[in-house]
């Protein structure tokens, strides 16, 4: 704390010990390291080897305390950084406090530079994800322009087929009976077509829809 860090307990499936450096977080731990040594039998252990040698003849051991201390960081960094102090034959942990603090605050600098790697990759995957969506989007709606655009061509080609088509119609019939009278079957039929020439012609549609043409 004289150092400027906090230290608390992380409840998770178990408890974590943190130490907070300038905003990153170190999970660390202490613990005795074990020693393992032959078991040496009882007289009874023995005997009931001698009995029964295929579950007792064996051998086994015994984990004894090293009486030795290390403490550990056991959060992940990228770069291979100590993590990890011991007590020896010539010092304690507690005569190595800084160097140990020293690598306290080499690996929150490591996970603290990991950390602006990743958020800065990931901004970039995130900006390419929206630059490409934002490309197939204009592929989207130039595809949808151009079948738009094709389909007033198809309509503008069928009124213009049907216009063509009346004024030979108008043509043959005045050229046979003189006029064409507007409350005849050919009158009307006329008429009606003229509608349908009108309807399926998309020009006068566009130029109303574009103000800028006028």
């Amino acid at each position: 704390e004289k150092r400027e860090m906090k230290i608390f307990i992380r409840e998770r499936r178990h408890p974590n010990t943190v130490l907070s450096i300038k905003g990153e977080e170190l999970e660390i731990g202490i613990e005795e390291p074990s020693g393992k040594v032959e078991h040496q039998k009882t007289k009874l252990e023995l005997e009931n080897a001698k009995r029964y040698p295929s579950l007792y003849a064996h051998t086994t051991y015994d984990y004894k305390p090293s009486g030795k201390l290390r403490l550990f960081i056991d959060t992940y960094t990228r770069g291979a950084m100590r993590r990890s102090w011991h007590d020896s034959e010539s010092k304690k942990i507690e005569d190595r406090l800084n160097e140990i603090f020293i690598g306290f605050i080499k690996v929150a600098n490591e996970i603290k530079q990991d950390r602006l790697t990743s958020e800065k990759e990931e901004k970039e995957r995130l900006e390419r994800i929206r630059l490409y969506e934002e490309i197939q989007r204009q592929k989207a709606e130039e595809e949808k322009r151009i079948n738009v655009l094709l389909k007033q061509v198809n309509s503008w080609s069928q009124s213009d087929a049907i216009k063509n088509f009346i004024n030979h119609v108008k043509t043959a019939a005045i050229e046979k009976y003189g006029k064409i009278e507007e409350e005849s079957d050919l009158g009307k039929w006329l008429t009606w077509a003229n509608l349908q020439a009108q309807r399926l012609d998309p020009i006068s549609k566009l130029i109303c829809a574009n103000k800028y043409l006028d």
